[in-house]
């Protein structure tokens, strides 16, 4: 007997028993194991998945808008899953083929106006041409008085040059009474709507007078 008064037997019994039940244990352990194993594995495949279906064509979505912004209008995005995404694409896609054709027409557009602006520059200076060619006072202004085109009478008469006169009032030009004088008659030119005859004061190297 030993001091618990149980016989000293019953321990040498015990460890045969343990150690089948570690034994026993062994392939629930590594069953397990391979369980968990498997759940990463699955996990992992998943991820992928997911992967493919939504971050990869976010990504595309992506790259096909800084396509766009650089004007790659011809740019495709490549998706091949369906849904929501898909949808977006084509949407995507399509408002990229309507910008394409806008920008297309506003190109033509230009060009159309690029013509017709070099058109009136060429009558223009024909009819500066024309006008220089006069050895009368001939002088354009618009409805506030600011002369929009002189002829070569108008600068040797005043002794001034056409780039000076442009844009600019009888006020930026002559003596404050000569100047009222002056806006007065386009007033009531205007007011008539027809062509008038006015004799106006102007100064002249000999003077002012008419």
């Amino acid at each position: 007997l030993n001091r618990s008064g149980f016989p000293a037997i019953s321990y040498i019994l015990l460890k045969p028993v343990e150690r089948g039940v570690k034994a026993s244990l062994v392939p629930v352990t590594n069953a397990f194991l391979v369980l968990s194993i498997l759940v990463l594995i699955v996990t992992a495949v998943i991820g992928l998945i997911i992967s493919n279906g939504i971050t990869k064509p976010i990504a595309s979505l992506v790259q096909g808008t800084a396509e766009i912004s650089k004007g790659n209008y011809d740019y495709r995005i490549d998706i091949h899953s369906g849904g929501e995404l898909k949808f977006l694409a084509q949407k995507f896609e399509d408002m990229s083929g309507s910008l394409k054709e806008k920008v297309n027409q506003l190109a033509e557009r230009n060009i159309e106006l690029e013509d017709t602006l070099s058109r009136l520059g060429e009558t223009e200076r024909r009819l500066q041409a024309i006008l220089d060619t006069s050895t009368a006072i001939i002088y354009v202004k618009d409805l506030q008085g600011k002369y929009l085109l002189i002829n070569r009478r108008f600068e040797t008469l005043y002794h001034v040059k056409r780039e000076d006169v442009i844009g600019k009032t009888d006020h930026d030009l002559f003596p404050k009474e000569i100047a009222d004088a002056f806006r007065l008659s386009d007033q009531k030119t205007l007011e008539a709507g027809a062509p008038v005859e006015w004799e106006e004061v102007a100064p002249h190297d000999d003077g002012i007078h008419t």
